[in-house]
């Protein structure tokens, strides 16, 4: 089974391309009911067909963040903040581990990025298999435990889904932690019950 989870309409369009002339087995692609803006990709490396591709590079990149789906555009807001605070970081979009992985070493390494550069993992669903990528050498921000239904805003803020927490999670990954708590300050998990979801905006 190949998985293809697209983080906007272009990539999604390359999926389905892949779905239909693929002849390696099923294709799934997994897709999400939230609003997104389009990836600007002009400055790419590479493109979704190969499975993963850079999508935000940075000359001697002090991490790289790696993400799939819904959660691309978010790590290019994430890395727009850590900009500000003179922190820089490389966006890889990777729709597809098992596409990527058909890619020669090469082409993996060049989107990748050093193994020594620290990676962080973005992804709203558990962490497992992210180690591949992070190895000892990185994070990674997920759900690890049963969901939560609310208004979907709500939802992923709670699970630490905002481009502070992703931010902060990259600077404490590089030993900048009073600089991450000044982004997100230390504090419980807000409530997300209480408010019922309207028309589009639920989320599991």
């Amino acid at each position: 089974m190949t998985v293809i989870r697209p983080g906007d309409a272009n990539e999604t369009a390359v999926a389905w391309k892949q779905a239909l002339t693929r002849t390696n087995g099923p294709t799934s692609l997994i897709l999400t009911r939230q609003d997104l803006p389009i990836l600007d990709q002009s400055q790419a490396t590479g493109d979704a067909s190969k499975g993963g591709y850079l999508l935000v590079d940075a000359a001697n990149a002090d991490l790289t963040i790696i993400a799939t789906g819904s959660e691309v555009s978010l790590s290019v807001d994430a890395s727009k903040l850590l900009a500000e605070h003179g922190v820089t970081a490389r966006v890889v979009s990777l729709p597809s581990w098992e596409i990527f992985f058909q890619q020669d070493q090469a082409y993996q390494d060049k989107i990748l990025g050093p193994k020594t550069t620290p990676r962080l993992t973005v992804e709203a669903g558990v962490t497992t298999g992210w180690g591949k990528f992070t190895k000892g050498n990185g994070a990674s921000v997920g759900i690890d435990q049963y969901g939560a239904s609310g208004p979907g805003a709500k939802v992923l803020a709670h699970f630490g889904f905002t481009k502070e927490h992703v931010a902060a999670t990259a600077l404490r990954l590089l030993g900048k932690n009073q600089l991450a708590d000044e982004i997100e300050p230390p504090k419980g998990q807000g409530e997300t019950s209480g408010e019922e979801a309207k028309g589009g905006e639920g989320h599991s």
